[in-house]
């Protein structure tokens, strides 16, 4: 958005509350990650914190990725583990295309959010801002049914399973050790071993939940671009059922309603 625009007064008094809880659940799922847009000025700190957070993200999910195709290919006969193995890789690869379009789109999603932030500035009607407030609502419901579910993969995936499950007795019961969520080459390293086993399934526990975030994240982000053009819709609609009649003191005259609802469509369809 440029300077010119946030200079004018805003029509929406309340515009920073209304567009923060409208995209609070989104923050909270791509900050993380380093795939919040950063704003147009934004600082040297800025940069590295998130130049940090994408090193972070991507070395998390390579954690999972290289030992796990080195065991898909060098040590893994059996197909049916080999099926087993290749589905949990391939959603940790999907994870990986959905952060790198975050990174590569990252001047794109920021144009979004500016967009919807000049939306909230803009709601000069009572009647409005409700309509945009309940399509608010119901992204946050959306985002939230998806976190539950995602989240709640994690916890029973890498924290329930692994630790209910019996420990690995080997080599005449000098060598027990808990079973890894995902197989690690011995070629790399032994982690059957005390305290390496348990450094593996720490890591391989945040690496989950990053792969688990970025889907959330993704489901997020398209639930409140379409739920917002959505909500613009149905503002419009509003529009145009007091297109003839006007509102309760609305100074405006019929060509000028009729010239707004004409530049919102357009800029709806935009």
């Amino acid at each position: 958005m440029n300077t010119s625009e946030h200079d004018e007064k805003p029509c929406n008094v309340n515009y920073r509350n209304d567009l923060s809880f409208n995209v609070r659940l989104n923050v909270l799922t791509l900050r993380p990650i380093g795939s919040w847009p950063r704003s147009g000025d934004y600082s040297w700190l800025e940069t590295i914190e998130h130049a940090f957070l994408n090193v972070l993200g991507c070395g998390l999910l390579a954690f999972i990725l290289i030992p796990g195709f080195m065991c898909f290919a060098l040590e893994i006969a059996d197909f049916y583990d080999q099926m087993k193995l290749g589905s949990a890789l391939s959603f940790f690869l999907m994870a990986v295309i959905k952060y790198c379009v975050f990174v590569v789109r990252e001047a794109d999603i920021r144009t979004c959010v500016n967009l919807i932030e000049n939306d909230w500035r803009n709601v000069k009607h009572r009647e409005d801002r409700e309509i945009m407030l309940r399509n608010a609502s119901f992204t946050r419901r959306l985002i939230a049914i998806c976190g539950a579910f995602m989240y709640g993969g994690v916890v029973f995936y890498y924290i329930a399973l692994p630790l209910t499950r019996p420990k690995v007795v080997e080599e005449g019961g000098n060598l027990t050790y808990t079973r890894l969520v995902y197989p690690f080459p011995r070629i790399l390293a032994d982690a059957r071993r005390s305290p390496l086993n348990e450094i593996i399934y720490t890591v391989q526990l945040l690496s989950g939940f990053i792969a688990h975030n970025i889907t959330v994240a993704a489901c997020g982000l398209a639930a409140l671009l379409a739920i917002h053009a959505c909500g613009q819709l149905q503002v419009l609609m509003s529009w145009l059922e007091k297109l003839v009649d006007g509102r309760e003191n609305d100074v405006e005259s019929l060509d000028q309603r009729l010239a707004n609802i004409v530049k919102q469509h357009v800029r709806i369809i935009k």
